[in-house]
Protein backbone atom coordinates (compact mmCIF):
# COMPACT_ATOMS: atom_id res chain seq x y z
CA UNK A 1 0.00 0.00 0.00
CA UNK A 2 1.29 3.75 -0.46
CA UNK A 3 2.00 6.14 1.79
CA UNK A 4 -1.15 8.25 0.82
CA UNK A 5 -3.46 5.02 0.48
CA UNK A 6 -2.10 4.09 4.18
CA UNK A 7 -3.15 7.84 5.38
CA UNK A 8 -6.40 7.39 3.62
CA UNK A 9 -7.16 4.45 6.30
CA UNK A 10 -7.37 7.12 9.05
CA UNK A 11 -11.03 7.57 9.20
CA UNK A 12 -10.98 9.97 13.07
CA UNK A 13 -9.23 12.50 11.37
CA UNK A 14 -7.49 13.83 8.33
CA UNK A 15 -3.42 12.60 7.87
CA UNK A 16 -1.63 14.59 6.01
CA UNK A 17 2.19 12.83 6.05
CA UNK A 18 2.86 9.12 6.61
CA UNK A 19 6.58 8.79 7.85
CA UNK A 20 5.98 5.47 8.66
CA UNK A 21 3.05 3.17 8.15
CA UNK A 22 1.49 3.05 11.88
CA UNK A 23 -1.14 3.69 13.70
CA UNK A 24 0.02 6.43 15.41
CA UNK A 25 -1.00 9.35 14.54
CA UNK A 26 0.74 13.60 16.17
CA UNK A 27 -0.01 17.21 14.92
CA UNK A 28 1.41 20.12 15.38
CA UNK A 29 -0.58 22.82 17.72
CA UNK A 30 1.83 24.33 19.17
CA UNK A 31 1.27 27.60 17.07
CA UNK A 32 -2.00 28.16 17.28
CA UNK A 33 -1.99 27.09 21.08
CA UNK A 34 0.66 30.55 21.61
CA UNK A 35 -2.31 32.63 19.30
CA UNK A 36 -4.49 31.58 21.45
CA UNK A 37 -2.44 32.31 25.02
CA UNK A 38 -1.65 35.67 23.22
CA UNK A 39 -4.98 37.09 22.00
CA UNK A 40 -6.82 35.33 25.10
CA UNK A 41 -7.53 38.86 26.98
CA UNK A 42 -7.75 40.82 23.65
CA UNK A 43 -11.22 42.92 22.52
CA UNK A 44 -13.04 41.76 19.59
CA UNK A 45 -12.10 44.87 18.03
CA UNK A 46 -8.15 44.46 18.51
CA UNK A 47 -8.15 41.01 17.02
CA UNK A 48 -10.12 42.00 13.90
CA UNK A 49 -6.84 44.58 14.00
CA UNK A 50 -4.55 41.87 13.66
CA UNK A 51 -5.37 40.89 10.25
CA UNK A 52 -3.17 42.96 8.00
CA UNK A 53 -3.83 41.73 4.77
CA UNK A 54 -7.40 42.78 4.83
CA UNK A 55 -10.18 43.94 6.66
CA UNK A 56 -11.99 41.86 9.31
CA UNK A 57 -15.60 44.01 10.20
CA UNK A 58 -16.59 41.25 12.45
CA UNK A 59 -15.14 38.60 15.15
CA UNK A 60 -17.63 35.94 15.58
CA UNK A 61 -14.51 33.77 17.49
CA UNK A 62 -10.96 34.74 17.95
CA UNK A 63 -9.66 32.14 14.60
CA UNK A 64 -7.43 32.68 12.08
CA UNK A 65 -10.38 31.90 9.53
CA UNK A 66 -11.71 34.45 7.09
CA UNK A 67 -15.13 34.50 5.57
CA UNK A 68 -16.34 36.85 3.16
CA UNK A 69 -20.35 37.43 2.21
CA UNK A 70 -20.08 36.99 -1.44
CA UNK A 71 -23.71 36.94 -2.58
CA UNK A 72 -27.08 37.76 -0.83
CA UNK A 73 -30.41 36.71 -2.92
CA UNK A 74 -33.72 36.23 -1.72
CA UNK A 75 -35.10 32.79 -1.51
CA UNK A 76 -38.64 31.08 -0.94
CA UNK A 77 -37.92 30.99 3.01
CA UNK A 78 -35.77 33.97 3.24
CA UNK A 79 -32.12 34.83 2.32
CA UNK A 80 -29.95 32.39 0.02
CA UNK A 81 -26.41 33.49 1.49
CA UNK A 82 -23.11 32.64 -0.30
CA UNK A 83 -20.00 33.47 1.53
CA UNK A 84 -16.14 32.37 0.49
CA UNK A 85 -12.97 31.64 2.71
CA UNK A 86 -10.11 35.02 2.44
CA UNK A 87 -6.77 33.11 1.06
CA UNK A 88 -4.88 34.41 4.19
CA UNK A 89 -4.55 30.76 5.78
CA UNK A 90 -5.90 28.27 2.76
CA UNK A 91 -4.52 28.02 -0.24
CA UNK A 92 -7.83 27.09 -1.85
CA UNK A 93 -11.22 28.84 -1.93
CA UNK A 94 -14.39 27.23 -0.24
CA UNK A 95 -17.81 28.25 -0.90
CA UNK A 96 -20.84 27.41 0.82
CA UNK A 97 -24.18 28.93 0.19
CA UNK A 98 -26.86 28.72 3.46
CA UNK A 99 -30.10 29.75 3.78
CA UNK A 100 -31.24 32.43 6.70
CA UNK A 101 -34.89 33.12 7.60
CA UNK A 102 -36.07 36.72 6.90
CA UNK A 103 -35.82 37.12 10.62
CA UNK A 104 -32.24 35.70 10.97
CA UNK A 105 -31.48 37.57 8.44
CA UNK A 106 -32.62 41.41 9.40
CA UNK A 107 -30.36 40.83 12.50
CA UNK A 108 -27.05 40.52 10.63
CA UNK A 109 -26.66 44.01 8.75
CA UNK A 110 -26.20 45.41 12.35
CA UNK A 111 -23.24 43.88 13.45
CA UNK A 112 -21.67 44.99 10.24
CA UNK A 113 -23.20 48.34 10.32
CA UNK A 114 -24.93 48.19 7.36
CA UNK A 115 -28.57 49.18 6.62
CA UNK A 116 -29.91 46.27 5.16
CA UNK A 117 -29.38 42.88 4.46
CA UNK A 118 -28.06 43.01 0.28
CA UNK A 119 -25.56 45.52 1.80
CA UNK A 120 -24.00 42.41 2.91
CA UNK A 121 -21.31 41.21 0.17
CA UNK A 122 -17.57 42.30 0.64
CA UNK A 123 -18.16 42.42 4.77
CA UNK A 124 -15.68 40.03 6.45
CA UNK A 125 -16.42 37.76 9.50
CA UNK A 126 -13.77 35.78 11.00
CA UNK A 127 -13.87 32.50 12.92
CA UNK A 128 -12.31 30.13 14.55
CA UNK A 129 -14.02 27.17 12.21
CA UNK A 130 -12.03 26.45 8.94
CA UNK A 131 -14.70 25.83 6.74
CA UNK A 132 -17.48 27.79 4.93
CA UNK A 133 -20.33 25.53 6.48
CA UNK A 134 -19.22 25.31 10.01
CA UNK A 135 -18.19 29.07 9.87
CA UNK A 136 -22.30 30.01 9.13
CA UNK A 137 -23.66 27.27 11.25
CA UNK A 138 -21.43 29.73 13.67
CA UNK A 139 -22.73 32.78 12.32
CA UNK A 140 -26.30 31.42 12.94
CA UNK A 141 -25.08 30.78 16.70
CA UNK A 142 -24.39 34.46 16.82
CA UNK A 143 -27.94 35.38 15.00
CA UNK A 144 -29.70 33.32 17.69
CA UNK A 145 -27.66 34.23 20.28
CA UNK A 146 -25.48 37.46 19.77
CA UNK A 147 -21.93 38.34 19.13
CA UNK A 148 -20.73 37.97 22.62
CA UNK A 149 -22.08 34.73 23.04
CA UNK A 150 -19.97 31.75 24.69
CA UNK A 151 -20.42 28.51 23.74
CA UNK A 152 -21.18 25.88 26.54
CA UNK A 153 -19.42 24.74 29.11
CA UNK A 154 -17.35 21.57 30.37
CA UNK A 155 -19.99 21.17 32.93
CA UNK A 156 -22.73 22.22 30.12
CA UNK A 157 -21.32 19.57 27.66
CA UNK A 158 -20.95 16.77 30.50
CA UNK A 159 -24.90 17.38 30.91
CA UNK A 160 -25.73 17.11 26.88
CA UNK A 161 -23.59 13.58 26.96
CA UNK A 162 -25.81 12.19 30.15
CA UNK A 163 -29.11 13.40 28.22
CA UNK A 164 -27.63 11.71 25.71
CA UNK A 165 -27.46 8.18 27.42
CA UNK A 166 -30.19 8.74 29.32
CA UNK A 167 -32.75 9.32 26.35
CA UNK A 168 -30.75 7.02 24.04
CA UNK A 169 -30.89 9.82 21.50
CA UNK A 170 -27.86 11.28 19.67
CA UNK A 171 -26.48 14.29 22.02
CA UNK A 172 -27.60 17.47 20.92
CA UNK A 173 -24.91 19.92 19.96
CA UNK A 174 -27.22 22.50 17.97
CA UNK A 175 -25.85 25.63 20.56
CA UNK A 176 -22.34 25.01 20.34
CA UNK A 177 -20.31 25.74 17.32
CA UNK A 178 -18.10 22.59 15.03
CA UNK A 179 -14.57 24.18 16.93
CA UNK A 180 -16.58 24.55 20.24
CA UNK A 181 -17.40 20.79 20.58
CA UNK A 182 -13.90 19.66 18.60
CA UNK A 183 -12.64 22.06 21.51
CA UNK A 184 -14.32 20.07 24.24
CA UNK A 185 -13.47 15.82 22.88
CA UNK A 186 -9.80 17.04 22.94
CA UNK A 187 -10.01 18.35 26.84
CA UNK A 188 -11.04 14.67 27.15
CA UNK A 189 -8.01 13.38 26.44
CA UNK A 190 -4.15 12.94 27.69
CA UNK A 191 -2.71 13.03 23.94
CA UNK A 192 0.62 11.83 25.20
CA UNK A 193 -0.59 8.57 26.44
CA UNK A 194 -1.71 5.76 23.90
CA UNK A 195 -3.21 3.61 27.32
CA UNK A 196 -4.50 4.34 30.81
CA UNK A 197 -5.51 7.65 30.19
CA UNK A 198 -6.18 8.96 33.31
CA UNK A 199 -8.07 12.23 31.88
CA UNK A 200 -10.42 10.16 30.17
CA UNK A 201 -10.54 7.41 32.84
CA UNK A 202 -11.42 10.48 35.06
CA UNK A 203 -14.10 12.28 32.68
CA UNK A 204 -16.16 8.54 32.30
CA UNK A 205 -16.30 8.60 36.18
CA UNK A 206 -17.79 11.98 36.38
CA UNK A 207 -19.87 11.50 33.36
CA UNK A 208 -21.06 8.20 35.10
CA UNK A 209 -21.60 10.13 38.09
CA UNK A 210 -24.11 12.66 36.42
CA UNK A 211 -26.55 10.04 34.88
CA UNK A 212 -26.53 8.50 38.39
CA UNK A 213 -27.26 11.79 39.86
CA UNK A 214 -29.96 12.33 37.72
CA UNK A 215 -31.91 8.60 37.32
CA UNK A 216 -31.28 5.77 38.93
CA UNK A 217 -32.61 3.61 36.19
CA UNK A 218 -30.09 4.10 33.62
CA UNK A 219 -27.01 1.79 33.96
CA UNK A 220 -23.64 3.17 32.21
CA UNK A 221 -20.65 0.61 31.49
CA UNK A 222 -17.74 1.31 29.30
CA UNK A 223 -17.22 -0.97 26.59
CA UNK A 224 -13.68 -2.94 25.96
CA UNK A 225 -11.22 -1.66 23.71
CA UNK A 226 -11.47 -5.74 22.10
CA UNK A 227 -15.05 -5.47 21.36
CA UNK A 228 -16.40 -4.82 17.86
CA UNK A 229 -18.14 -1.90 17.18
CA UNK A 230 -21.55 -0.76 15.02
CA UNK A 231 -20.66 0.11 11.76
CA UNK A 232 -19.88 4.18 11.22
CA UNK A 233 -17.52 4.02 14.74
CA UNK A 234 -14.24 5.67 14.16
CA UNK A 235 -11.30 3.14 13.99
CA UNK A 236 -9.36 5.38 16.82
CA UNK A 237 -6.37 4.69 18.66
CA UNK A 238 -7.21 6.49 21.23
CA UNK A 239 -11.49 6.87 22.66
CA UNK A 240 -13.94 6.83 25.25
CA UNK A 241 -16.55 4.05 24.52
CA UNK A 242 -19.81 3.62 26.29
CA UNK A 243 -23.02 1.65 26.37
CA UNK A 244 -26.17 3.02 28.03
CA UNK A 245 -29.45 0.80 29.69
CA UNK A 246 -32.52 1.92 30.47
CA UNK A 247 -36.23 2.60 29.76
CA UNK A 248 -36.15 4.25 26.77
CA UNK A 249 -33.33 1.10 25.35
CA UNK A 250 -29.52 0.77 24.84
CA UNK A 251 -27.04 2.78 23.54
CA UNK A 252 -23.07 3.51 22.17
CA UNK A 253 -22.16 6.56 22.68
CA UNK A 254 -18.43 6.85 21.13
CA UNK A 255 -15.98 10.00 21.81
CA UNK A 256 -12.32 10.36 19.67
CA UNK A 257 -9.70 13.66 20.20
CA UNK A 258 -11.78 14.36 16.71
CA UNK A 259 -13.38 16.94 14.65
CA UNK A 260 -16.22 14.47 13.87
CA UNK A 261 -15.30 12.47 17.13
CA UNK A 262 -18.82 11.78 18.59
CA UNK A 263 -20.60 8.61 18.04
CA UNK A 264 -23.87 7.39 18.50
CA UNK A 265 -25.91 4.68 17.82
CA UNK A 266 -28.69 2.66 19.04
CA UNK A 267 -28.08 -0.86 20.05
Amino acid sequence: MSKQDFADTFDAFEVHVVLSKGKFAFAFDKEERVRERKTANMSKQDFADTFDAFEVHVVLSKGKFAFAFDKVEKSDTGYAVTISNEELELNYVEVYTGELTEEEAAKVPAFFEEEGVTDLPGNVFCTKEKHADAAFRELRLCISDGLDREGPTKEQFTDILAQSLISCTAPDFSKASDYEVYHFLLSLFDLSVFENDPIAAAFVEKLKGRVKALTADVTVAEIPATDALPSGAANAVRDIRLKATGPAGSSLLQLTPASNGCFFAKL
